[in-house]
């Protein structure tokens, strides 16, 4: 439903519906209703019509989200705002792509290559295609703050957003470079090098069919949905230390 809001704002005549719903209603509307004990892991192979949904459900995500920020883009271009009103349709739409990441993460871990394929599109359209690389060696290296992937205790939050933008897209870098070498490929089969590649191509199109606007759009949906993947990080993994040889477990996140 997250891509279908701020057309519903639009529609009912708020540009602000999006962080509305997403920062007070939802929100309260989960203390209310608790935990959902209705899907327990164990049970879902018994239910062949739920696993059906939850596998469809975020691919189901994605062209609603894409088609989302198409829609703001070509409203913005064509309609005449208050600077209020923009702001709030900027931030509706950034939103949305803050939770295209979490679809993402979803489908990356997915043993089918589709799926991986379609992971791939989502993050370079949110301009952060490295980080499904970094992000698997996160999950080997999680607890070692100078690796990257987990604030040190203190560290300011908006300080780590930063630094760990630079050490993931080094790690993920690193991570590919001894692909390429591994197996005798070219530099064009760098898979960071497609994805911003990609990045550049989407935000070329905006630009050219909305103009300033389009362009407005991808900067400022691609801008929040890497801070809030990095701050998502940060607040999972505040303090987080492992010793060396110590086994990953649920007390690292």
């Amino acid at each position: 439903v997250v891509p279908l809001l701020p057309i519903i704002g639009y529609a009912i005549g708020t540009t602000w519906l999006t962080p509305l719903m997403v920062f007070i209603v939802f929100p309260i509307a989960g203390l209310i209703s608790g935990s959902d004990k209705s899907a327990a892991p164990a049970g879902i192979d018994t239910m062949p019509w739920l696993k059906g949904y939850l596998y469809l459900l975020p691919l189901i995500f994605v062209p609603f989200w894409i088609t989302n920020l198409a829609w703001g883009a070509n409203l913005l271009a064509t309609t005449e705002f208050s600077g209020w009103q923009i702001g709030g349709l900027l931030f509706s739409l950034a939103l949305t792509s803050a939770f295209a990441t979490c679809v993402a993460h979803e489908l990356q871990h997915r043993p089918v290559e589709l799926d991986r394929g379609m992971a791939r599109i989502v993050m370079a359209i949110c301009g952060y295609g490295h980080l499904l690389l970094e992000h698997l060696h996160h999950h080997a290296t999680v607890g070692d703050s100078e690796i990257g992937g987990t604030p040190r205790k203190n560290e300011a939050s908006y300080h780590f957003v930063l630094r760990n933008v630079w050490q993931g897209a080094k790690n993920a870098w690193d991570i590919e470079q001894r692909r390429l070498h591994a197996q005798n490929l070219k530099w064009w089969k760098n898979r960071i090098v497609q994805d911003y590649t990609s990045a550049l191509v989407v935000a070329a199109g905006f630009a050219a069919l909305w103009g300033r606007w389009g362009l407005a759009v991808f900067a400022a949906q691609a801008l929040f949905a890497v801070f809030a993947i990095e701050m998502i990080t940060y607040i999972q993994h505040y303090g987080v230390s492992r010793t060396p040889g110590e086994n990953i477990g649920a007390q690292h996140a």
